[in-house]
């Protein structure tokens, strides 16, 4: 809907490779689903929840180049966001949106195996209580 919007309204270039796009959405939407469900064990009340969120999300996308580039980044943080998967998503669709380089099927590896992971935790710890 964001892609028909910008073209529609702003006149945004439709992006390079639209079936990309779409495997990165639903990619990212499934890992991190998966993760948040996997995640909600350790968090032990609602009132918690924030605090806990928080403190993952918020250096996450510091150092994954949501807000701007993470090739300038010192290599200590450089090691820790190509091991975490926001780097990998943005990879992914800005390759799709823009086009241009970057290791696609990486980045989908990557993808993937966070998903694999966060679904078998959710899996296993998840409780209704």
């Amino acid at each position: 809907m964001v892609v028909v919007i910008g073209n529609v309204a702003y006149g945004v270039d439709w992006p390079a490779h639209p079936l990309l796009l779409v495997l990165f959405t639903l990619l990212g939407v499934a890992c991190f689903a998966a993760l948040g469900v996997a995640f909600s064990h350790a968090i032990p009340n609602q009132d918690a929840a924030p605090a806990y969120t928080n403190a993952v999300f918020l250096p996450l996308i510091f150092i994954s180049g949501v807000f701007y580039s993470a090739d300038n980044l010192p290599e200590a943080l450089k090691v820790i966001a190509d091991g975490l998967p926001l780097k990998h998503l943005i990879d992914g669709l800005s390759a799709a949106i823009v086009g241009g380089g970057g290791d696609v099927a990486g980045a989908a590896a990557v993808l993937g195996a966070w998903t694999l992971g966060g679904l078998v935790l959710a899996v296993r710890f998840f409780r209704w209580e």
